[in-house]
């Protein structure tokens, strides 16, 4: 079942669980056509490593955003796609994982 939230603004949002399904679903149908895709590690892109880094650093999404010269809804696109990617769900534990790869 779909659940969404109506901003103010007219458009709405996905549940999380809406989300993880989708990805679930993504995830599925790139291991038909690819049946190896499991055993790959999935590794945060370049874009990803530098937003991981910047949340390690403790900025906030603007500072990420000016930084590297992307909007503030390209950061939040690349922190919702590598928490998915890596199956974490906090700022806290992305930036475990990046100070365990030495990235900060």
């Amino acid at each position: 079942m779909e659940n969404y939230t109506y901003r103010d603004d007219g458009n709405f949002d996905q549940s999380r669980e809406d989300e993880r399904e989708l990805a679930d679903r993504r995830r599925d149908l790139r291991e038909l056509a690819d049946p190896d895709y499991r055993l790959r590690p999935l590794e945060p892109s370049t874009r990803e490593k530098q937003v991981i880094i910047g949340i390690a650093r403790g900025l906030q999404n603007k500072l990420i955003a000016d930084e590297l010269g992307i909007s503030i809804n390209t950061v939040l696109c690349h922190r919702r796609r590598v928490m998915m990617k890596l199956d974490m769900h906090s700022a806290g534990e992305l930036t475990r994982y990046a100070v365990s790869r030495k990235w900060v």
